[in-house]
């Protein structure tokens, strides 16, 4: 598969990451070694050619990322219909990984808590989950000072998917590529935050 791509991806920190591909493999089957796997459909949109990798503490399930490639407004038609699709698998995989933190990607690596520390000014909290654990309550007041009114929101039973862009959500509800990347960088800031704590 070649790039674009589009990712879901989850940190589970490397202790994790035996049980994560083992919960991944009992769905679907992995063919390879190392840290990269053929993971057909796990995804639901390229097919057979969809990967798993892993990457230090961080799962990545890739697939065709084209369709949301380019300006908001002359994405492919099927955006919608295939966002929708990456949603709910984002969310089910959230679910089952129980991972720290989690994001749909799209040419773009989710980072893994070292690296937040270094460069805060993370892109990748634009379409996200966030689990309970990870923040306090006083962060988690904050984190909704920050979204306002202004992103999709679902709680799951451990977190909370976050959306900003219309693709993403099953409401269609989003924002400017300015404003969510000004508002990822703040929730990469607390966080960041969080973590050192």
């Amino acid at each position: 598969m070649d790039a674009p791509f589009l990712e879901l991806a989850y940190f589970v920190g490397e202790a994790n990451l035996k049980q994560a591909l083992d919960k991944v493999r009992a769905e679907t089957p992995l063919q390879g070694a190392g840290g990269k796997f053929t993971a057909s459909n796990v995804i639901g949109i390229a097919g057979p050619v969809e990967q798993l990798v892993v990457r230090g503490g961080v799962v990545e399930l890739r697939t065709e990322g084209e369709a949301f490639c380019g300006p908001s407004g002359r994405l492919d038609p099927r955006a919608r219909t295939l966002g929708n699709i990456a949603y709910r698998r984002f969310v089910h995989f959230a679910d089952l990984l129980s991972p720290l933190y989690g994001a749909i990607l799209v040419e773009y690596s989710l980072e893994d808590p070292d690296e937040l520390r270094r460069y805060p000014l993370s892109l990748a909290f634009r379409n996200f989950y966030l689990a309970k654990r990870a923040l306090d309550v006083r962060a988690w007041s904050k984190l909704h000072e920050i979204l306002g009114d202004r992103a999709y929101r679902h709680a799951l039973p451990d977190g909370l998917y976050v959306s900003m862009m219309t693709d993403f959500n099953p409401v269609a509800k989003g924002m400017t590529s300015g404003e969510a990347q000004e508002l990822s960088a703040r929730i990469a800031e607390l966080l960041t935050r969080a973590l050192r704590d």
